[in-house]
């Protein structure tokens, strides 16, 4: 027959209460904690190429007048990746405000920028609209060829490769919480 410490088994049971009432008052901050790290962790990612998105074409620098890690040209685009918090204490990495900010002269949000660089996309080279981007091409300093009917920027997918980059280092989020957790116990 098992034998059990009635004092010793009540004890173990107040600690466990105490460890799932943290971790469920704690779960907001870390969901919130976790958010703020995924979103620091991308811009650096972005910043410093870590991500391995693929690199600008010679036209953009030609355009931009300079080099840099894909999606970092002025760095407007990670700034305005933003953390969306619930009122269940969820919080959500990678949102992109909905209020449509846009970039100075754009016709699209941030929002829809960053759907595009998600993407991919064609920008048509041909008809009416295709002329006037041949125009401003070439007041750039960029020509394209008459037989071609689209330009193709490739998809950079900088959110998801950032995703699957912090899954690995958001075990080190969890367990620095849990540390934490068991310090006040």
């Amino acid at each position: 027959m098992l034998q059990v410490d009635r004092a010793e088994f009540n004890s173990l049971m107040r600690s466990i209460s105490k460890i799932d009432s943290g971790v469920s008052g704690g779960k907001p901050k870390l969901n919130k904690s976790r958010a703020e790290k995924f979103r620091k962790n991308t811009i650096s990612d972005v910043k410093t190429g870590r991500l391995a998105l693929k690199k600008n074409r010679p036209a953009t620098e030609i355009i931009q007048n300079t080099t840099h890690p894909p999606e970092y040209f002025t760095g407007e685009l990670l700034k305005s990746i933003d953390i969306k918090t619930e009122d269940n204490g969820s919080a959500e990495a990678g949102y992109f405000v909905s209020d449509q900010r846009r970039p100075a002269s754009a016709k699209i949000s941030y929002t829809d920028i960053a759907t595009l660089q998600h993407t991919g996309y064609r920008i048509p080279l041909l008809g009416e609209k295709g002329e006037r981007v041949r125009r401003w091409l070439a007041g750039h300093g960029v020509y394209v060829k008459k037989n071609k009917a689209f330009l193709i920027v490739s998809p950079r997918p900088f959110i998801f490769k950032s995703f699957d980059r912090s899954e690995n280092s958001d075990d080190t989020e969890i367990n620095k919480f849990m540390d934490n957790l068991w310090q006040t116990l």
